[in-house]
């Protein structure tokens, strides 16, 4: 039974990828979290399983990563750690410098150095980074080559963190698989994020704080269907290279509130679910990626946004 490296498994990606992980029979799954914002020990329930070995530790503990990469030997590792939120971002920029741009460095380092000491040649380095390294688009969509164009915190320091993975490959011929994945909803999402905040806000009957004019879009990809592509991905012939994954369902969030609010008409008079608020600073106005390449894989999962959407409703309703 492989060994597959896990950071942040505890978080909402991270959880659902080590539930496909652990029913596949496959792996042996060594979970690596910190158990900040966004991670729960409610979100998996393995601890008695042999397949399943959990570390508390930050990805930026150099020793500590060091020490679990040389006792585990993992052939894989897939990085879902990270801070994610660009409200957070933009009040505290150097910790999510800290996390998701140093702490990327180091475990691509000790991973590197580590198999190198063993002549490990088949290995895979999966870096779970975000639609938002792209910037903004008025429509059209972003392709793998497109330049990085950041605009918040946040997704500058994914942006850091995928060129220092482009630099050990040039440096040290370290390779490495970068993800791009659009927005993700589901089960377990954090609160601060858009669906569960406003589920959470209709839920209590007070209506949601919409930036601006609400016109700003999003692309928007099922959780468990996410995790599925990376899977796919992690079990597939491709050792390198940068890939789009998304569900191509672009809404407003404005439109996304009025799918959301139909569910809880009871609660409030004429509709009105939401006020606006002043914009954030840097606010993207659309992320839209173009799948044509990994699509070419056949390895994308597809995705249904209105059926995911009424079981993410449920769930927040029922877990409230």
């Amino acid at each position: 039974m492989k060994n597959i490296l896990i950071t942040g498994g505890y978080g909402f990606i991270g959880s659902h990828f080590i539930d496909i992980c652990i029913k596949s029979n496959k792996y042996r799954i060594i979970n690596i979290d910190s158990l900040t914002t966004g991670s729960s020990l409610k979100n998996l329930s393995y601890s008695k399983s042999d397949k399943y070995i959990f570390y508390k530790t930050n990805i930026c503990n150099k020793k500590k990563i060091r020490s679990i990469i040389s006792r585990y030997k993992p052939f894989a590792i897939i990085n879902f750690a990270a801070e994610t939120h660009v409200d957070r971002s933009i009040l505290d920029p150097i910790g999510f410098l800290n996390t998701n741009s140093k702490g990327v460095s180091v475990l691509a380092d000790e991973f590197r150095l580590n198999l190198m000491k063993r002549n490990e040649k088949k290995y895979k380095f999966i870096q779970i980074s975000t639609d938002e390294v792209y910037g903004s688009t008025l429509n059209r969509p972003f392709k793998e080559i497109d330049k990085l164009n950041p605009n918040s915190p946040y997704s500058s320091s994914k942006a850091a963190a995928e060129l220092t993975l482009r630099a050990f490959e040039k440096t040290y011929n370290f390779k490495s698989i970068i993800l791009r994945p659009s927005n993700n909803f589901g089960p377990r999402q954090y609160k601060e994020k858009l669906i569960p905040l406003s589920l959470n806000l209709l839920n209590q009957g007070k209506t949601i704080p919409l930036y601006g004019d609400g016109k700003n879009k999003r692309e928007w990809y099922y959780v468990r269907d996410c995790v599925k592509t990376i899977y796919n991905i992690l079990n597939s012939k491709i050792y390198n290279g940068i890939y789009n994954i998304g569900g191509e369902k672009v809404y407003s969030n404005l439109s996304l509130i009025m799918m959301m609010g139909k569910y809880f008409q009871k609660n409030f008079s004429k509709d009105k679910f939401y006020h606006f608020v002043k914009d954030r600073p840097g606010h993207d106005f659309m992320y839209k990626l173009d799948l044509s390449k990994i699509k070419k894989t056949g390895l994308l999962e597809n995705s249904k946004f209105i059926n995911n959407l009424d079981k993410t409703v449920k769930y927040f309703i029922k877990n409230a």
